[in-house]
């Protein structure tokens, strides 16, 4: 066995045994001898001894050897990824058959090399011999069980790359699809005959630190429109016109479905798909559906990462030829400088996606436009098109009569033709040889950022892509990502390295000492309790209740998670931190702990911590919006831009799935009420308000719907729930119900600045939250305004919010105003339980002021109240005091008249309209109500 040194200095001798056929089919029936002979990228390594056939079992033994010398560079290794060894089977003919050859083809095998770049010494292949003709195709075809075969076996005396080698390393596969909307002077008329066109097309990736390469797909085929391409269809191999048609095609690798909004590239909006949806039925179209696979060494993978980072767009060039380009080339069609490239085209691939962590595929489709070297240096930082060198090596070629141009050059785009690794021989010009060198002289500098005379005149083939949106879809991958994702297995082992169990909390008042302590309590109502403990700022009631939670169901997390959010409210984050670590500890996957412990990584500035809170989110809940956002938002603050973006595409996605969903539940619930909605207006009774929540049902209401305590899940129950719509108002959101105020404030100014956000409706009632939360009532107050402003005022909620501004600054009789407006429409405001409670507040001051400074105003607004809360003989106390004081009130009339209808007394009822409708009543909600009651009465009558 050589030693590594000499492995490094000599290469590798790659030895290929081919051991026997298998169902061989000779023309002159089963008494045939054949032969094989090896090759490997146009290099014949051997022929093998003429066997006979072997009829009783069916095959031909060859045991035949021959080794294949590979050089230890990394433009060989590149060359063993795409190009396989090709083998063919040959008859020889028997004397009395002989009439113009000896000898008669009777198939070719393909065996790929690719499983030594993964580290195998040798491999065992049985590889279809497949037939040169589509004669022999049919035969063959006849019987699938007993298809001709060859068994062969590879071996290699050392690895071509050690384990080390192999873990920087990495393959990069590169598919190109098809292009739609081709120019329509591509497609000939039916009567004429067709011309020898070649379509092409070519982009450029790292080989290694120094070195590039170009991958150049030739087979194109222009087809007509008329049927969409099949969705499972089968990837073609590189290098076609070497292969027969039944080892054109990759074994094992299909086109996947994948719908248009999935996908990494252009054109995926709505318009979009339908557009692409009609084009690609009915349009014209060139098809490549070919994968070539490359090898990058570290350097090149490296490079790879650094050029995506300072250039996020790289092109792919597209060019159409009415010549093969080397036939071109020898008759001395294409000059040496500056040739002009045919319908030249370019892509641009956004690759910055290759950079997210755990993503090793883009895919997309992405628009053709005419191909400018003023736009290639504007978008990628390029100069040089791939193209241009590749035609330029190509004439040089041609001149010297060579068959086939190749090469590899430095830093920049250079003299390579197909991948292969010989230098371009021609010119002696420094800045010919290397056109892309960065030492090039001043005046090439100057050259390539100007355009050439023959780019100063409208490129009228290049304009034809735009014309006609042209687009091409391509999809590139890695064998492993660029950037690895941390596992799950490690993300949990580190967030059980940072919450390491603490000391048992301090107990609590004993169930002797609190009156919160009756085994007839349920848990609901002490989350009840809590929360109205915490509505009233008594904060340590609030405290005492989430104690006896958390004493009493010590395995549920949700408790601690409260209490940790009552500790962010009073401003102890350590003892709030404290809390959600001790949630974890209960239930090491709770979600909103998790997030919450990263959002005060973030504010003590543990980037590490936060970094593993969050992306243990992200990892266990993959469709969280919010987990996704505080991750993104996180990444931001310490100007990761990629990463950022990465997460934010993440959470963009889940959300335009969730809204989906949420649009088609909606939908589905509509329909069902609808259908039930005559039957449920029948069962209301006529003495009760529809729309009006009565006390002890409110009671049971909100200890239902406080099943799960605030915040439990990530979708919110507070005011603007309704109006959110991008992932940052979602997210401040969350952050504003558990009081994270410093991280509400960034999702908010993201708000402002995203495009799909703005200063809309969602992002000031997230503001007026966040500014009641600091105390900055006036500010607040201001923000409702202007939601009212914008035609917000038939929503409960909106309504609430800007009584809570008027009541924390003591401005009691707006407050009740819009406290009375939200609870009078038919929706009622989420958080129903602070604005009665708060009303009712208001409605005590009120009744102490009707007896101290007794007036109609005041009677009214306590009889008002009273109505509100449905105790309707104390409401009609109130209002008789406010008939004695002044008879001539609309609005006390109107009410009296509502009272009377709930009671079932008619004529008093009718009375009562009379005197209301007298004295010019102008309340549009109270005739709504008047008119609604009265419509119930008639008809239960």
């Amino acid at each position: 066995m050589k030693g590594k040194e000499n492995s490094v200095k000599d290469g590798y001798n790659i030895k290929i045994t081919v051991i026997r056929g298998n169902y061989l089919k000779g023309k002159t029936a089963e008494n045939f001898r054949s032969f094989l002979q090896v090759e490997m990228d146009g290099m014949v390594l051997g022929q093998s001894d003429k066997k006979p056939f072997d009829p009783e079992h069916q095959l031909v033994i060859y045991d035949f050897d021959c080794n294949f010398h590979c050089p230890s560079d990394t433009q060989a290794l590149s060359d063993i990824a795409q190009k396989p060894v090709i083998l063919t089977v040959t008859e020889v003919l028997p004397k009395e058959k002989r009439v113009e050859t000896k000898t008669a083809v009777l198939g070719q095998a393909v065996v790929d090399l690719l499983p030594l770049l993964h580290g195998q010494c040798s491999f065992t292949a049985k590889v279809p011999l497949n037939p040169m003709t589509s004669s022999q195709a049919r035969e063959s075809s006849q019987d699938p069980r007993h298809r001709p075969t060859l068994d062969v076996h590879v071996t290699v005396l050392e690895p071509l790359l050690c384990e080390t080698e192999r873990a920087a390393c990495t393959l990069l596969k590169v598919t190109v699809e098809t292009a739609y909307c081709v120019p329509e002077s591509w497609m000939l008329p039916p009567d004429c005959a067709p011309t020898p066109c070649t379509y092409t097309a070519a982009l450029q990736v790292p080989l290694t630190a120094e070195k590039d390469q170009v991958l150049v797909f030739y087979e194109g085929q222009l087809k007509p429109g008329g049927q969409r391409e099949e969705k499972s269809r089968q990837k073609k191999m590189p290098h076609q016109a070497l292969l027969v048609p039944g080892n054109q095609f990759l074994p094992g690798a299909f086109f996947q479905a994948e719908p248009i909004e999935q996908e990494d590239g252009e054109l995926t909006s709505l318009e979009n798909q339908e557009f692409r949806n009609k084009v690609e039925t009915a349009e014209n179209r060139v098809s490549w559906d070919t994968e070539m696979c490359c090898f990058m060494d570290a350097g090149g993978t490296a490079r790879l990462r650094e050029r995506i980072t300072a250039s996020r767009l790289w092109p792919v060039e597209i060019m159409r030829l009415l010549a093969p380009l080397e036939k071109t080339a020898k008759t001395k069609e294409l000059p040496e400088e500056n040739p002009k490239i045919p319908f030249h085209g370019v892509a641009f691939v956004d690759m910055r996606r290759l950079l997210y962590p755990g993503v090793s595929c883009i895919r997309g489709a992405y628009s053709i436009q005419p191909f400018s070297e003023a736009e290639l240096l504007n978008k990628t930082n390029r100069s040089v098109s791939v193209l241009k060198e590749l035609t330029k090596a190509a004439a040089i070629q041609g001149k010297a009569h060579a068959s086939s141009a190749a090469g590899s050059y430095k830093a920049n785009p250079g003299k390579y033709l197909d991948g292969n690794s010989n230098e371009a021989k021609g010119s002696e010009d420094p800045t010919n040889k290397q056109p892309g060198n960065d030492n090039r002289t001043a005046a090439v500098d100057s050259m390539a950022g100007s355009p050439t005379k023959s780019e100063s005149h409208i490129n009228k083939e290049g304009n034809l892509y735009m014309e006609g949106r042209t687009y091409i879809i391509i999809e590139i991958a890695l064998e492993k990502p660029l950037v690895p994702k941390t596992s799950p297995e490690e993300l949990s082992r580190r967030v059980k390295a940072l919450i390491l169990p603490r000391p048992p909390l301090p107990m609590g008042p004993s169930r002797a000492e609190t009156s919160y302590s009756d085994d007839h309590l349920s848990c609901s109502q002490l989350r009840h309790f809590a929360r109205e403990a915490q509505f009233i700022g008594d904060h340590q009631q609030a405290a005492q209740c989430y104690q006896e939670l958390v004493l009493r169901h010590p395995s549920e997390p949700s408790h601690m998670f409260a209490y940790g959010s009552l500790h962010m409210l009073t401003g102890d984050y350590m003892k709030a931190k404290e809390c959600y670590f001790d949630a974890l500890l209960i239930q090491q996957t709770h979600q909103p702990s998790l997030m919450m412990c990263g959002v005060l990584a973030v504010m003590f500035e543990q980037y590490k911590e936060a970094q593993t809170f969050l992306e243990r989110v992200s990892d266990i809940y993959p469709s969280s919006v919010v987990g996704w956002t505080l991750l993104g938002l996180f990444h931001e603050i310490q100007d990761k831009s990629i990463l950022a973006e990465w997460a934010f595409l993440e959470a963009r996605r889940q959300l335009t799935v969730e809204t989906k969903k949420q649009t088609e539940s909606e939908e589905k619930k509509k329909n069902m009420k609808e259908d039930q909605q005559e039957e449920e207006e029948s069962a209301t009774p006529a003495c009760q308000s529809p729309g009006v929540i009565q006390g002890p049902e409110f009671v049971d209401q909100y200890a239902k719907i406080n099943k799960e305590p605030l915040a439990q899940s990530v979708s919110s129950r507070s005011a603007p729930d309704k109006f959110t719509s991008t992932i940052y108002t979602a997210t401040a959101q969350f952050l504003l119900q558990n009081n994270a105020l410093q991280m509400a404030e960034c999702a908010l100014s993201h708000e402002l600045l995203c495009p799909e956000g703005g200063c809309s409706v969602s992002y000031l009632l997230h503001l007026a939250q966040w500014q009641l939360l600091r105390g900055d009532y006036c500010s607040a107050a201001a923000s409702i305004k202007e939601v009212l402003d914008a035609g917000r005022d038939q929503d409960a909620d909106v309504w609430a919010l800007n009584g809570h501004c008027h009541y924390l600054q003591r401005a009691f009789y707006d407050a009740q105003d819009s406290y009375e407006r939200s609870l009078n429409l038919s929706q009622q405001p989420s958080d129903s339980f602070l604005v009665l409670l708060r009303l009712g507040s208001i409605y005590l001051q009120q009744e102490k002021a009707c007896e101290q400074f007794p007036s109609c105003p005041t009677w009214l607004g306590l009889g008002t109240a009273c109505y509100q809360l449905q105790e309707l003989s104390l409401a009609e106390e109130a209002l008789i005091e406010a008939n004695y004081l002044n008879h001539q009130n609309a609005e006390m009339w109107a009410y009296l008249s509502l009272i009377s209808l709930k009671s079932g007394k008619k004529e008093e009822a009718e009375l009562f309209y009379k005197y209301a409708v007298k004295f010019n009543l102008q309340n549009e909600s109270l005739q709504k109500e008047l008119n609604e009651q009265q419509d119930q009465l008639y008809h239960s009558n």
